[in-house]
């Protein structure tokens, strides 16, 4: 009786353990697929294919429900976005579930909550935010209406999903650097600019220009070369002035662009380099600098 017991608690034992290492084998499949985004892998292709279409009828539903001639329609779009929401909640629960498994995480504390307040979630998290609240919150019924415009951010987990977007993003980050300055100086611009036309033009327009705010709108308008004609200079120093700062704009506006593009074509070019270069730290000086690694 006692060896029958003993084999029972045995293959009980095991039992649970060949279900533990079930889920775990899932699990880290499930990584595979959702994180690991590999080019040989069909099953993380298709996901990502298929999210892909679900943010692009998720946003064409979005623009059609504002077509009132559709309206016969509406209770399918209603439907549909309902299926899209349980999708998207479906998968943003997954990805915390597996989250633990990512090697930034490793040896880290609260590894889902790390995960779960970085970007990516979150753009996931606010995207299925019009789904969940109405759930657990008496809501206004306008309110609805208004946070529904949260679905706009579905367009930003393509992030995820396309390597282009991916790309742009790693060269925003390396040029964080020269971005924040070019915007610094094309704030500085604008803020001269404004104040020098505030003290030209207000004694001539005193309503127009009524303070540099004011001003700064023109200088708005004037720098990015878009001019509105709403505001503009009317005496002979303020045209001249303004000439000034429209020709200086050409160059200061599209010193962004400017470094956003070079740091693409740098990043192209370095990604199809048959040269392998690796990032090491000096261990003098603490800097860090490329090693080729291919010899």
């Amino acid at each position: 009786m006692k060896k029958n017991v003993l084999q029972e608690k045995n293959l009980y034992r095991i039992l649970v353990i060949m279900k533990k290492n079930w889920i775990k084998e899932q699990k880290q499949r499930l990584f595979e697929i959702l994180e690991l985004d590999r080019a040989d892998d069909y099953s993380s292709k298709l996901d990502n294919y298929f999210i892909i279409f679900l943010v692009f009828i998720s946003i064409v539903i979005l623009m059609l429900e504002t077509v009132e001639s559709l309206n016969f329609l509406f209770p399918y779009f209603y439907i549909a976005d309902i299926v899209i929401y349980i999708i998207f909640t479906i998968e943003y629960i997954l990805r915390i579930w597996i989250a633990d498994l990512h090697p930034q995480y490793e040896g880290k504390k609260n590894k889902r909550l790390r995960y779960a307040f970085s970007f990516t979630p979150m753009i996931d998290l606010i995207a299925i935010l019009p789904f969940l609240l109405p759930m657990f919150t008496l809501i206004d019924l306008r309110f609805i209406r208004v946070i529904r415009f949260f679905r706009i951010f579905r367009l930003l987990k393509l992030n995820r999903y396309n390597n282009s977007l991916t790309t742009l993003s790693d060269v925003v980050k390396e040029k964080k650097e020269d971005l924040i300055i070019s915007f610094f100086l094309l704030f500085m611009v604008l803020f001269i600019a404004s104040c020098l036309m505030y003290y030209t033009e207000n004694h001539a327009q005193p309503k127009v220009f009524a303070s540099i705010p004011h001003a700064m709108w023109w200088g708005v308008a004037t720098l990015t070369t878009i001019g509105y004609g709403d505001i503009y200079p009317i005496t002979m120093f303020g045209k001249i002035l303004s000439s000034v700062i429209a020709l200086l704009s050409i160059g200061f506006v599209g010193l962004p662009t400017g470094i956003i593009a070079s740091g693409y074509i740098d990043h192209i070019h370095r990604k199809n380099d048959p040269k392998k270069l690796e990032k090491i730290k000096c261990p003098h000086c603490g800097q860090d600098f490329e090693k080729d690694i291919t010899s």
